[in-house]
């Protein structure tokens, strides 16, 4: 009886564990049912793209020849061009050279710069005494003292050679007016009077005694730049004046 209860019991437990197993499988089946599933992956389509290069543009459509004119046939003969009668050749102008004018050469001197031969030899010279022309004898040789200084001085004699050189008059006297009450303006020079040569005047007669500046002079007087007679020469002066006359910006020689 005992075994047979025994296995009875065994039995149904067998049959509860079996029907246990089988609940709880149906039950993991439910729930493994039941869960979302995720979407389905879809891949990209791939897209090939070609390059292709585009079509030339068509030439453009040439223009219609316009429809020549009717000519002569091949076979008609050139019509000949007109004989051309040869002009005669014109007379040869004889043309007569003329004469070439002579231009007259410009006189780089003034009228006031020129002196002339009468003037140059009524002019004073030096060692005349009393100034040159002045009535106070025995008092100052004004006229040797300025002489014997523009001859040691270079620049007045190359100033007075080109000024010769340049004269338009050959035959006049080897003789240059500087000072006549004013200084005589010579162009091509800044001034009056040729610069270097006015210079060495004003300084000369500037540190001359009063006795020799103030000497007065009556008419011309003329300047040796050498030992010879015919050689260059300054000449001024006009009417009555002084020395001191030529320290003024305008001389005041007196007539």
């Amino acid at each position: 009886m005992k075994a047979a209860r025994r296995g009875l019991r065994k039995g149904a437990r067998s049959w509860a564990a079996a029907l246990s197993a089988v609940l709880h499988g149906g039950l993991l089946a439910v729930m493994l049912l039941a869960a979302p599933q995720a979407p389905p992956v879809v891949a990209p389509r791939v897209v090939e793209v070609a390059l292709v290069p585009p079509r030339p543009a068509p030439p453009p459509a040439r223009a219609a020849e316009p429809d020549r004119p009717p000519g002569p046939p091949d076979d008609a003969p050139a019509a000949s061009a007109p004989p051309v009668t040869p002009r005669p050749a014109p007379p040869a102008r004889k043309v007569e050279a003329a004469a070439p004018i002579a231009r007259p050469a410009p006189s780089v001197f003034a009228d006031a710069s020129g002196v002339s031969a009468a003037e140059l030899a009524g002019a004073a010279r030096a060692g005349g005494g009393g100034g040159a022309g002045g009535s106070g004898a025995g008092q100052c040789d004004m006229l040797e003292r300025l002489e014997a200084r523009l001859r040691r001085d270079a620049r007045v004699r190359a100033a007075v050679g080109r000024a010769l050189t340049d004269r338009a008059d050959e035959g006049a006297a080897p003789a240059i007016r500087v000072w006549n009450g004013d200084w005589v303006r010579h162009p091509g020079e800044a001034g009056g009077g040729l610069a270097a040569v006015r210079e060495a005047i004003i300084w000369e007669v500037g540190f001359a005694p009063d006795a020799c500046r103030t000497q007065p002079v009556r008419g011309l007087v003329q300047i040796a730049l050498g030992e010879t007679d015919d050689g260059p020469r300054l000449v001024l002066g006009a009417g009555a004046w002084r020395w001191s006359d030529l320290l003024s910006a305008r001389g005041r020689a007196r007539s």
